[in-house]
């Protein structure tokens, strides 16, 4: 526990080192700072606690369950701030994809 915990903290201090320039001219905002510090600690506590309780049936299991997990944190907010009218299924989009122009029509 000792080894994650120093981990973080020096993640989270280089991450503190290197916006603390871009925080001090203005070219960020504070919130935005904030949430990417919040990204850094949620992702190095979901890599503890999936060391700590990581299930047994192996990789594909594991990546599932985090997969569901997360999908269903996430649904609420989803169903919340957009319409299920709104979505549209497939691959295709009206727009000229910026990625790769064969996948647009």
């Amino acid at each position: 526990m000792a080894v994650e915990a120093t981990g973080l903290v020096l993640g989270v201090g280089g991450v503190a080192f290197i916006v603390e320039g871009r925080i001090a001219g203005g070219h960020d905002s504070p919130f935005g700072i904030a949430l990417t510090v919040g990204a850094l600690v949620s992702l190095v506590g979901g890599t503890i606690l999936f060391k700590r309780f990581a299930p047994n049936g192996g990789l594909w299991i594991g990546n599932g369950v985090q997969n569901l997990t997360g999908g269903l944190a996430l649904a609420p907010f989803a169903f919340g701030m957009e319409s299920v009218a709104d979505v549209m299924p497939g691959w295709h989009s009206p727009q000229r994809s910026p990625i790769s122009p064969s996948l647009s029509r």
